[in-house]
């Protein structure tokens, strides 16, 4: 039975941190969302620290930026056979998210920008109810991660700027699955203990750079976040559930420890992004860009409890490398409002082997809009998008023999504040 739950405990582990793959976050400004979040060639605000930290470069005078989005997703699975069977349709429970963003920046001289930041690059959760059909998998999985960036702007010239940011991240798991159990009486498979696993907060140290190349009428931007290895070290704790039979409950219970602590690492992946925009057309900015992701960097997962060396293991996974390509463009249609509309096609990292309830990720469909509102020294940004998932299936290859298709979708919602001193 010890041998068991350790395994269990290390399946709920690799659980967790599958879910931080392909769960990325491009929400740094409203404005960026706005025009299909296509800003590493535009770059002209306090979200540069986020999408092009080279932009920053051209900023002038003391600037101050603060919002944040809402994010509210939706998931439905429809099961397969085997297990769990064609017409089983479960829905996940309904979550909203909250992603916030500050920057703060100052021009020293004419060549001279720091500026720090506060973003969210990875996140989001998903829940399911703890009598659903993958509850074994996960009930309850989530991950937060927050990054700190202090930033150094250089204008080399009137066209060349260049930035570097250390990146300082902070991160946490989170992660609930109902444990199982096979009565020795009937031999029937029964739900023994809910299990919940919590990281602490770990940290790790990063690095972006980028550079803004500006021209008469149009810019090229490129930014590159290198790959970053966090340890983590999490405690599992149980909560056992009555079977009704005393004889049963107490020999789980003598089974069962109420806590075991385990260790591993994650790696997220290095992004590299590349753009295009244009002014070319009086009173339009047109923007393009690409964004390559290589998941492929995420492997494997080394799982160790040093109490119980017997029982570390190394899980590998099923990721592969992705692009995004965003389209943007944006309208000043007064001194003081200004419109905006974008899309972008985003590829799903895991494949379908690796395809679960704790990660339905697959490829999308961003439809963004946003406006802005200048008063002053001060532009209200609001950006919106409308993401449609591709329907993901594991086509029968799921590795925990969990098999069926997911059906999701996301709207975002968010506001930043700017302000110009």
């Amino acid at each position: 039975m010890k041998k068991t739950f350790y395994a269990l405990t290390l399946f709920l582990l690799s659980s967790v941190l599958v879910f931080s793959g392909g769960f990325s976050l491009n929400e740094g400004g409203a404005r960026a969302v706005g025009m299909g979040e296509s800003f590493v060639a535009v770059a002209d605000d306090l979200s540069a620290l986020f999408y092009n930290p080279g932009g920053t470069a051209f900023l002038e005078g003391t600037a101050f930026s603060v919002g944040g989005f809402m994010i509210f997703p939706s998931v439905e699975f429809d099961g397969a056979n085997p297990y769990p069977g064609e017409g089983v349709s479960e829905t996940a429970v309904s979550q909203t998210f909250f992603v916030p963003n500050l920057y703060f920046g100052k021009k020293f001289g004419k060549r001279i920008f720091l500026g720090v930041g506060v973003s969210v690059p990875f996140g989001l959760g998903v829940k399911w109810d703890e009598k659903w059909s993958g509850r074994y998998i996960t009930t309850n999985t989530e991950v937060q991660a927050v990054d700190l960036t202090p930033t150094l702007g250089l204008k080399l010239s009137e066209n060349i700027g260049v930035a570097v940011s250390l990146i300082y991240r902070n991160s946490k798991l989170y992660n609930d699955q109902v444990i199982p159990f096979v009565n020795p009486l009937n031999f029937a498979v029964i739900d023994v203990a809910k299990l919940h696993l919590e990281s602490e907060m770990s940290h790790g140290l990063g690095y972006r750079i980028g550079t803004l190349l500006k021209f008469s009428k149009f810019n090229i931007g490129f930014s590159y976040s290198g790959k970053m290895t966090i340890d983590y070290q999490g405690d599992a704790e149980f909560n056992l559930v009555s079977t009704g039979i005393p004889v049963l409950d107490a020999m789980i219970a003598a089974k069962f420890p109420s806590k075991a602590t385990g260790k591993t690492s994650l790696v997220f992946p290095s992004l590299f992004s590349a753009g295009f925009s244009t002014t070319v057309f009086e009173g339009f900015l047109f923007t393009a860009s690409v964004d390559y992701m290589k998941w492929s960097q995420y492997n494997e997962l080394k799982i160790e409890f040093e109490d119980y060396p017997l029982f570390s293991k190394t899980v590998i996974k099923h990721y592969k490398d992705t692009y995004t390509f965003r389209f943007g463009v944006e309208k000043n249609i007064s001194n003081k409002f200004t419109v905006r509309a974008g899309y972008y096609y985003d590829q799903g990292a895991p494949e379908a082997v690796s395809l679960g309830p704790d990660l339905p990720d697959s490829d999308k469909h961003g439809i963004t809009f946003g406006v802005s509102y200048k008063m002053g020294k001060i532009i209200v940004d609001f950006g919106n998008s409308i993401v449609l998932f591709k329907d993901a299936s594991t086509n029968g290859e799921n590795e925990d023999n969990f098999n069926g298709t997911y059906k999701s979708y996301a709207f975002i919602s968010g506001v930043n504040l700017r302000f110009n001193f």
